[in-house]
């Protein structure tokens, strides 16, 4: 029923006479958005200037996947950042993958670039940026963890430190320690290499190792792609990627083994609503490392100013 259900979604979006009135709940919830953002950055700034305008984004989007071993998935992603340019103390609401940032990057074209995200826990931050000079971004954090029914409020700190850059590399080092209500504390620790190629392509170095105090176990992730925007409204990205695990920092072990390309589009030139077809292959320890094929098929819409 899910996958019937995608398949006429898909394709009503394709008919001009749907995106016609698509357009116009886009238009005005957009605008509403935008508006709400404004008031509460001119009450916060106690500043009026109409010029500068909120470029606040909600963004979601749903999955469909088919894995040889393990059948059927469908997943929600949902993103939220509230824009508040008059705040002078730069305060951010978002919403993001707890374990991974989506990642755009900046300053280094193209400016599509995404980190593919898996991650199916979701949190509710608030970010104050306390330092943010030369190449150091220190900030706090606090907000709620949703994981499945649960929630759980945390705290945190988020160190980053953008190196000298070296040719046309871009090289950005990350530490984010939260703590939770429940007593368990996470610390995340990742390092990113971004090349770029021309305007058009890039290829990036993600490397990261995970902390967590409930467990003796600790997280490690390498992922290696290649990213080319093709237009204004497309991209494809090919990348492999390692995911293990170290026991009381000793004994590393690969889980997973992953290669993947992506090629995202957006419906009709319209850069709000798109999809993106991800194709896979991947080794699993719990598979006994024996190939496993996967097809996600993703419907996305964006709502708000960018």
């Amino acid at each position: 029923m899910k996958k019937l259900i995608f398949i006429c979604a898909t394709t009503l979006l394709y008919a001009n006479d749907t995106l016609s009135i698509l357009d116009k709940y886009h238009a005005t919830l957009s605008d509403w958005i935008v508006l709400k953002s404004d008031e509460i950055d001119k009450y916060l700034s106690k500043k009026n200037d109409n010029k500068i305008l909120s470029k606040t984004v909600i963004g979601i989007e749903y999955t469909l996947g088919y894995d040889t071993k393990d059948g059927f998935s469908n997943n929600i992603d949902f993103s939220f950042g509230l824009d508040l340019p008059r705040f002078k103390n730069k305060l951010h609401l978002m919403a993001e993958s707890l374990r991974y940032d989506l990642k755009n990057i900046k300053n280094s074209p193209p400016k599509l670039f995404l980190k593919e995200n898996e991650e199916k826990s979701y949190n509710v931050a608030l970010e104050y940026e306390q330092i943010n000079k030369n190449n150091m971004k220190f900030s706090f954090t606090g907000g709620v963890r949703f994981d499945k029914i649960f929630f759980e409020p945390y705290i945190g700190v988020i160190a980053k430190y953008k190196l000298k850059k070296v040719s046309n590399w871009d090289n950005t080092f990350q530490n984010k320690f939260l703590f939770y209500t429940s007593g368990e504390i996470d610390d995340i620790v990742s390092f990113e290499n971004i090349y770029s190629l021309d305007e058009n392509s890039l290829v990036g170095i993600y490397n990261s190792i995970g902390f967590n105090s409930s467990t003796q176990y600790q997280s490690l992730g390498s992922e290696v792609s290649y990213f080319h925007q093709i237009d204004n409204n497309s991209y494809y990205k090919v990348g492999a990627q390692v995911d293990g695990s170290l026991k009381n920092l000793v004994d590393p072990k690969v889980n997973r083994y992953k290669l993947y390309a992506q090629y995202k589009n957006n419906i009709k030139n319209r850069d709000w609503l798109y999809y993106k077809i991800t194709p896979s292959v991947a080794w699993k320890r719990k598979h006994n490392f024996k190939p496993s094929y996967r097809l996600g098929l993703t419907l996305g819409v964006k709502f708000g100013k960018r």
